[in-house]
């Protein structure tokens, strides 16, 4: 009895050890190894090297399912915005998937790189991406379909990651540590300075002009780039495992440490960092992404893990907006000729529909995300059903909440699977509609 009694507390106290004011909430095993991880729209997406991107439904994160993926040739670093994911394919450059549709995304965009594209981060309409032994690249990424190349700066080292903050952009370059890029004309980047860390930059994110350095078995680095000829490390915290990513939110910073999991930092006094909180994934946390008061950690081998962390960023508002739904109905589904549109729209966003404008539209996209037509409408006080069932009819010209709008094939379009996307202030829906000719 005494033997068992010292396994159980053992046991306890193995387990008490595995995790401080982090739960664990879901995972999933995935095919191949997650080096990274996004989220957007209810749906984390991993970078799985070999194995593609992995598509996990997570709107129940109790119960993550992977649902689809999309083929790449190595898939190494990833981000998401909206209804688009940015994918660094090694080789094989800069990848951009719609995602409207999570079960079949379809590929819009693919460029390439001179060296090994080993991660992107987003700013505006600006994509950074680190290709390892080429330095930084600068992409115009207003329309997705189309990324426009812009400049590039060499750096001395492999270029790792790279973290955009406003005018500058700060490249983790491996064994020569945080490199700082003037990027106020994205056409001529260059540096401006440099600061050597004592291991092995790999992952990086930037808040104004402080950059949080993933720095391996130096774990986090603090660097104060405010005079960006003269950066200078103003606080750090080691690790116990090897730090490979960071995620930033409110005052704290989110480590993927490789074999120790999810590390979460108090940086909220940048010269002395402490640690608040950590959970021991099963596997070796490569990447990781905030998102509604939950960390997703690409856990390598072991898939994607689910963490909440509302014991540290509870009742902090988010730095985004994210688009809440309105009703939306299709019928007839499927349908042979028309279909039409219902909208249900009580309010938009927080503001009552009855004291602001707001634009709204009506998009229809393929299975391949390809948006194929878009129905006329305009601003949602002065809409009502229209006086005929035409695609360009004429409209009533009087306030309505509940709106009626008809899609009509044009006769070049065949049967198959549509998406009807209806958007209107900083609200958002999507349908599914069988279109059988």
């Amino acid at each position: 009895m005494r033997i068992f009694l010292l396994i159980m507390a053992f046991a306890l106290a193995v387990s008490a050890a595995d995790s401080l004011h982090v739960l664990l909430l879901g995972r999933v095993s995935l095919t191949g190894t997650a080096n990274a991880v996004a989220v957007t729209n209810d749906h984390a997406f991993t970078a799985s090297g070999d194995n593609g991107v992995r598509i996990v439904d997570v709107t129940v994160p109790s119960a993550p399912s992977e649902i689809a993926w999309h083929p790449t040739t190595h898939a190494t670093g990833i981000t998401a915005e909206g209804d688009y994911v940015y994918v660094t394919d090694y080789s094989d450059g800069l990848r951009v998937l719609n995602v409207i549709w999570p079960m079949a995304p379809s590929e819009i965009a693919h460029v390439t790189t001179e060296g090994f594209a080993l991660n992107v981060q987003l700013q505006l309409n600006y994509a950074y991406v680190a290709q390892y032994d080429h330095g930084l690249l600068i992409f115009d990424v207003t329309n997705p379909s189309f990324p426009d190349f812009l400049g590039s700066a060499d750096t001395p080292g492999f270029s790792y990651d790279a973290a955009p903050g406003g005018t500058y952009c700060y490249v983790a370059d491996y064994y020569n540590g945080v490199r700082v890029i003037d990027v106020t004309v994205p056409e001529t980047p260059f540096e401006t300075g440099a600061l050597d860390t004592d291991d092995r930059a790999r992952g990086i994110a930037a808040r104004d002009s402080i950059a949080f350095v993933a720095d391996r078995l130096d774990g986090l680095r603090i660097i104060d780039c405010s005079n960006p000829t003269a950066p200078f490390e103003t606080g750090a915290y080691n690790t116990p495992g090897y730090a490979y990513d960071v995620a930033l939110f409110g005052c704290y910073a989110f480590i993927a440490d490789r074999e120790d999991g999810l590390r979460v930092i108090d940086i909220s006094d940048p010269s002395s960092p402490v640690e608040g909180g950590y959970y021991d994934t099963p596997g070796d946390a490569k990447g990781v992404w905030f998102a509604d008061n939950k960390a997703y950690i690409a856990d390598g081998d072991s898939g994607l893990a689910i963490c909440d962390v509302s014991y540290f960023t509870a009742g902090i508002a988010e730095n985004k907006n994210r688009p809440s739904v309105f009703g939306l109905s299709v019928t007839p589904n499927p349908f042979n000729s028309a279909v039409r549109i219902s909208l249900d729209i009580s309010s938009v966003g927080d503001v009552p529909l009855s004291s602001e404008t707001a634009h709204l539209r009506i998009e229809i996209f393929d299975i391949y995300g390809q948006k194929i037509d878009q129905i006329p409408v305009g601003e949602i006080l002065r809409l009502s059903r229209p006086l005929n069932t035409e695609k360009k009819g004429v409209y009533e010209n009087t306030p309505q909440r509940n709106m009626e709008y008809t899609w009509q094939p044009d006769e070049y379009i065949g049967s198959g699977i549509f998406f009807v996307r209806a958007i209107a202030g900083s609200r958002k829906s999507v349908k599914r509609v069988v279109y059988v000719k």
